[in-house]
């Protein structure tokens, strides 16, 4: 429920001016508490929130400030200070009260994790169609004015399946220019994953519904999407420049406890360790801007964005579950011959017929036992196996279909250092090299190494720092699977070496010392130097491999 002060005279009076602050503060959470039955103040991530109604009528969380807490102490109780010459007169909270009373470690208030404006499944299965809050999904359903909803079929037929799925598939998705199966698969599994969130365990992945142009109909669906789950519109975040930006704005949205959060119109490459790191914890911990301290947040909410043709690092990738639209039409937006020329209008109108497809679809699959979904994602695997099981009994084919695909096309940086390791296998095969002699390497590789801008040694540096990252990473180079080791150090410099999969152990350990040079090469001028200086035996130099390779390029 949301906020409801009461206003009446019979307010328990409160002294302003009592000296025993923990006396006061104790009177003053009596009150409280008193006053909070049905729920309208809660508490998430440790700190006290509470529930008002947005423009649109639909419940909203907001943080507890000083400002809003002394506004709802002083309506809660009538607060007197005492004078010589009037005795008790009115009187506000005193801030050491407010303060104190939100300083409190363990309010005593109800946790809340979600708020939903219509009937969800609970972490067993339950059906929760009661307003109102429930402790044990930690919930709060308040669904808004005027809301209907039809009856749910306790065990759905096979005719209850099929006529949920064509609402949902066809009148619903069905104008929407996906590319496959598994896109209009994915696009139903965001939908019916509101309903069954609390069901989940596993965190969710984002949704990232792309396109080739603007006006294809992707933020369209999130809005049908958000309209059918929430009831109103879709909490919008906009992508960060940075990972501190990122960081403060997930913090911000996650205070909300939103339902579903839209990283709309991609325009960078996504590519952010703080968003990475909230779509697989299951919690999110953050310093809250002007309170030097730590909030640990839940996660709960879903994750979608949107862009034309988005990047994304290999980070990423693991993370997303694409949907691909493509009307094929150099202006999408001037389509027509739409079953609902006016979708917004027809979801709004409809929604209690579409919010009870969707029920009945997650009932069918409960009925059935809940079975699991054989394809899984790592980090995701709940989640996968939840919505895998759902889609399986709906007979929904596609899910998790475009993985592979996805994944081979956004490894860009995979496809560049696969590159990279053929040359370096065909140059130097086996052989420990430092930086140096990769670099030249790197130069003349196609596609060429992100060594930025800089000079050589700037450029030297990043290829040391990125072979760092990418040591005992496999490389698949035609039949022959490379492994990038590190091969101790020879004049105070990082060796490197390609090994075998299988073949562990570095040139440094398998009786070479790290300080002299392979067997299994000839001596670079600069170590026959170094060979001369110490005495030992001339030996005739013959080119490298590198040199060789330079000189067939000129």
């Amino acid at each position: 429920m949301t906020q409801t002060i009461r206003t009446d005279s019979k307010r328990p009076q409160l002294s302003a001016d009592d000296g025993d602050l923990a006396r006061l503060v104790r009177q003053t959470w009596e009150v409280i508490h008193a006053a909070n039955e049905p729920p309208w103040l809660f508490r998430s991530g440790g700190l006290p929130i509470w529930t008002v109604r947005d423009d649109d009528g639909l419940a909203t969380a907001k943080p507890l400030t000083e400002d809003r807490l002394r506004q709802t102490l002083a309506q809660l109780a009538d607060w007197r200070r005492h004078t010589k010459k009037d005795g008790y007169v009115p009187a506000y909270p005193p801030a050491a009260v407010v303060k104190s009373v939100l300083a409190t470690p363990d309010p005593s208030l109800p946790v809340l994790v979600g708020i939903t404006t219509t009937p969800v499944f609970a972490r067993a299965g339950e059906l929760l169609t009661m307003p109102g809050y429930h402790a044990g999904a930690r919930l709060l359903y308040d669904p808004p004015p005027g809301f209907m909803l039809p009856g749910i079929p306790t065990n759905p037929t096979p005719f209850d399946i099929a006529s949920a799925r064509q609402i949902l598939l066809d009148d619903l998705l069905g104008d929407f220019p996906f590319t496959g199966d598994a896109e209009k698969a994915h696009a139903l599994s965001l939908l019916l994953a509101g309903f069954v969130r609390a069901m989940i365990d596993s965190p969710t992945p984002l949704h990232l519904i792309e396109k080739p142009t603007t006006g294809t109909g992707a933020t369209l669906m999130v809005d049908a999407v958000a309209m059918i789950v929430t009831g109103g519109g879709v909490s919008v975040m906009v992508e960060g420049r940075d990972d501190e930006e990122w960081r403060k704005r997930i913090t911000a949205k996650l205070r909300q406890v939103p339902s579903l959060v839209l990283i709309d119109n991609l325009r960078r490459q996504l590519d952010s360790s703080a968003l990475s790191a909230a779509l697989t914890a299951p919690f999110w911990e953050d310093r809250v801007l002007g309170i030097s301290e730590m909030v640990r947040l839940p996660i709960r909410c879903l994750w979608v964005a949107t862009g034309n043709n988005p990047e994304f690092s290999n980070e990423m990738a693991r993370r997303l579950v694409r949907i691909r639209l493509d009307a094929r039409h150099d202006q999408p937006w001037r389509r027509s011959g739409f079953r609902h020329p006016s979708l917004m209008v027809w979801v709004k109108a409809n929604r209690g017929r579409l919010v009870a497809a969707c029920l009945t679809l997650c009932r069918a699959w409960v009925a059935a036992g809940m079975p699991r979904g054989t394809a899984i994602v790592g980090s995701f695997e709940s989640w996968s196996a939840v919505m895998g099981g759902i889609l399986a009994v709906a007979e929904v084919p596609g899910f998790l279909g475009n993985v592979d695909e996805m994944l081979e096309a956004a490894d860009a940086e995979g496809a560049i250092w696969r590159a990279f390791v053929a040359r370096w296998w065909e140059s130097l095969q086996s052989s420990p090299v430092g930086v140096g002699d990769l670099y030249k390497i790197a130069v003349l590789s196609d596609p060429p190494m992100p060594l930025g801008d800089g000079n050589e040694r700037s450029q030297k540096t990043r290829l040391g720092k990125a072979l760092g990252r990418m040591r005992d990473r496999i490389f698949h180079v035609g039949p022959t699977a490379l492994r990038i080791a590190a091969a101790g150090i020879r004049h105070q410099a990082q060796q490197w070496q390609l090994v075998h999969e299988g073949d562990a152990t570095p040139a440094g350990e398998r009786g070479v010392p790290n300080d002299q040079p392979s067997p299994s090469r000839s001596l670079t001028e600069s170590e026959a130097v170094q060979r001369d200086r110490e005495g030992g035996e001339r030996w005739e130099r013959s080119p490298t491999p590198l040199e060789d390779l330079e000189r067939d390029n000129t």
